[in-house]
Protein backbone atom coordinates (compact mmCIF):
# COMPACT_ATOMS: atom_id res chain seq x y z
CA UNK A 1 0.00 0.00 0.00
CA UNK A 2 1.53 3.05 -1.05
CA UNK A 3 -0.86 5.62 0.46
CA UNK A 4 -1.93 5.95 4.25
CA UNK A 5 -3.79 8.01 5.86
CA UNK A 6 -5.28 8.16 9.67
CA UNK A 7 -8.87 8.17 9.02
CA UNK A 8 -11.36 10.32 11.33
CA UNK A 9 -14.97 9.50 12.18
CA UNK A 10 -16.70 12.12 10.03
CA UNK A 11 -15.61 10.28 7.40
CA UNK A 12 -16.49 6.98 8.95
CA UNK A 13 -19.79 7.67 9.78
CA UNK A 14 -20.38 8.37 6.42
CA UNK A 15 -20.22 4.89 5.23
CA UNK A 16 -23.59 4.16 7.34
CA UNK A 17 -25.35 7.51 7.79
CA UNK A 18 -25.81 7.74 3.95
CA UNK A 19 -29.23 9.81 4.37
CA UNK A 20 -28.30 13.76 4.21
CA UNK A 21 -24.88 13.56 4.41
CA UNK A 22 -22.46 14.89 2.08
CA UNK A 23 -19.71 13.82 -0.28
CA UNK A 24 -21.19 10.01 0.70
CA UNK A 25 -19.12 9.16 -2.74
CA UNK A 26 -15.98 10.13 -1.79
CA UNK A 27 -16.21 8.17 1.76
CA UNK A 28 -17.11 5.44 0.27
CA UNK A 29 -14.66 5.66 -2.78
CA UNK A 30 -11.98 5.40 0.18
CA UNK A 31 -13.43 2.48 1.86
CA UNK A 32 -13.37 0.49 -1.28
CA UNK A 33 -9.54 1.14 -1.74
CA UNK A 34 -9.43 0.48 2.19
CA UNK A 35 -11.34 -3.09 1.20
CA UNK A 36 -8.80 -3.92 -1.91
CA UNK A 37 -5.94 -2.82 0.00
CA UNK A 38 -5.38 -0.30 -1.68
CA UNK A 39 -5.09 1.99 0.52
CA UNK A 40 -4.40 2.06 4.23
CA UNK A 41 -6.54 3.66 6.94
CA UNK A 42 -5.26 3.86 10.39
CA UNK A 43 -7.20 4.45 13.38
CA UNK A 44 -7.16 5.20 16.94
CA UNK A 45 -9.52 3.20 19.44
CA UNK A 46 -11.38 6.27 20.04
CA UNK A 47 -12.87 6.14 16.48
CA UNK A 48 -14.54 2.52 17.53
CA UNK A 49 -16.03 4.50 20.30
CA UNK A 50 -16.62 8.00 18.96
CA UNK A 51 -18.48 6.46 15.62
CA UNK A 52 -21.03 3.97 17.89
CA UNK A 53 -21.49 6.18 19.91
CA UNK A 54 -23.01 8.23 16.88
CA UNK A 55 -24.28 5.72 15.18
CA UNK A 56 -26.28 4.43 18.37
CA UNK A 57 -28.05 7.88 18.44
CA UNK A 58 -28.64 8.11 15.26
CA UNK A 59 -29.89 4.69 13.80
CA UNK A 60 -30.62 3.29 17.06
CA UNK A 61 -29.41 0.40 18.77
CA UNK A 62 -27.94 -1.41 16.03
CA UNK A 63 -25.36 -4.05 17.21
CA UNK A 64 -24.44 -5.35 13.50
CA UNK A 65 -23.14 -2.44 12.10
CA UNK A 66 -21.08 -1.16 15.50
CA UNK A 67 -19.78 -5.23 15.06
CA UNK A 68 -19.01 -4.63 11.43
CA UNK A 69 -17.16 -1.77 12.09
CA UNK A 70 -15.52 -3.41 14.97
CA UNK A 71 -14.24 -6.33 12.58
CA UNK A 72 -13.50 -3.41 10.01
CA UNK A 73 -10.53 -2.49 11.89
CA UNK A 74 -9.09 -5.03 13.30
CA UNK A 75 -5.62 -2.83 13.58
CA UNK A 76 -6.50 0.18 15.91
CA UNK A 77 -3.93 2.27 17.64
CA UNK A 78 -4.33 2.75 21.47
CA UNK A 79 -3.17 6.19 22.77
CA UNK A 80 -0.70 6.44 24.93
CA UNK A 81 -0.45 8.90 27.39
CA UNK A 82 2.11 11.49 25.90
CA UNK A 83 0.06 11.62 23.11
CA UNK A 84 -3.14 11.98 25.32
CA UNK A 85 -1.11 15.27 26.81
CA UNK A 86 -0.32 16.51 23.44
CA UNK A 87 -3.79 16.13 22.11
CA UNK A 88 -5.48 17.77 25.40
CA UNK A 89 -2.37 20.55 24.97
CA UNK A 90 -3.31 20.83 21.36
CA UNK A 91 -7.31 21.13 22.20
CA UNK A 92 -6.02 24.29 24.41
CA UNK A 93 -4.15 25.81 21.55
CA UNK A 94 -7.01 25.21 18.97
CA UNK A 95 -9.86 26.67 21.08
CA UNK A 96 -7.18 29.64 22.83
CA UNK A 97 -5.88 30.50 18.68
CA UNK A 98 -8.92 29.68 16.34
CA UNK A 99 -11.71 27.78 17.06
CA UNK A 100 -14.28 27.33 20.02
CA UNK A 101 -15.88 23.67 18.94
CA UNK A 102 -12.28 21.83 18.53
CA UNK A 103 -12.40 19.09 20.58
CA UNK A 104 -10.11 16.59 22.75
CA UNK A 105 -10.97 14.21 19.93
CA UNK A 106 -10.88 15.80 17.34
CA UNK A 107 -6.68 16.35 18.44
CA UNK A 108 -6.46 12.65 19.10
CA UNK A 109 -6.59 11.73 15.17
CA UNK A 110 -4.10 14.88 14.43
CA UNK A 111 -2.07 13.40 17.08
CA UNK A 112 -1.87 10.04 16.10
CA UNK A 113 -1.11 11.46 11.97
CA UNK A 114 1.50 13.52 13.38
CA UNK A 115 3.36 10.82 15.04
CA UNK A 116 2.70 8.09 12.48
CA UNK A 117 3.90 11.00 9.67
CA UNK A 118 1.49 9.99 8.10
CA UNK A 119 -1.64 12.38 6.30
CA UNK A 120 -5.03 12.89 7.87
CA UNK A 121 -8.52 11.63 5.47
CA UNK A 122 -10.94 13.93 7.17
CA UNK A 123 -14.47 16.27 6.72
CA UNK A 124 -13.64 17.82 9.30
CA UNK A 125 -12.57 21.76 9.09
CA UNK A 126 -11.43 22.37 12.61
CA UNK A 127 -9.17 19.31 12.64
CA UNK A 128 -7.89 19.66 8.77
CA UNK A 129 -6.36 23.31 10.41
CA UNK A 130 -4.75 21.89 13.08
CA UNK A 131 -3.57 19.10 11.38
CA UNK A 132 -1.81 21.81 8.69
CA UNK A 133 -0.62 23.15 12.07
CA UNK A 134 1.54 19.93 12.71
CA UNK A 135 2.77 19.81 9.95
CA UNK A 136 0.58 17.35 8.37
CA UNK A 137 -0.60 16.21 4.92
CA UNK A 138 -4.64 16.97 5.02
CA UNK A 139 -7.01 15.43 2.52
CA UNK A 140 -10.55 17.30 2.31
CA UNK A 141 -12.90 14.32 1.73
CA UNK A 142 -14.96 16.46 -0.53
CA UNK A 143 -11.84 16.09 -3.11
CA UNK A 144 -10.94 12.79 -2.48
CA UNK A 145 -10.59 11.51 -5.76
Amino acid sequence: MSISYVIDASVILKWYLKDNEPDIDQALLARERYLKGTLELVVPDLAFLETANRLSRESGSNTPMVWQLFQLFPRRYPLTHTQAVQAFELTLQERQSRNSKFTVYDAVYVVLAAHLDTGLLTADEPQAKAAKGLGCEVAWLHSYK
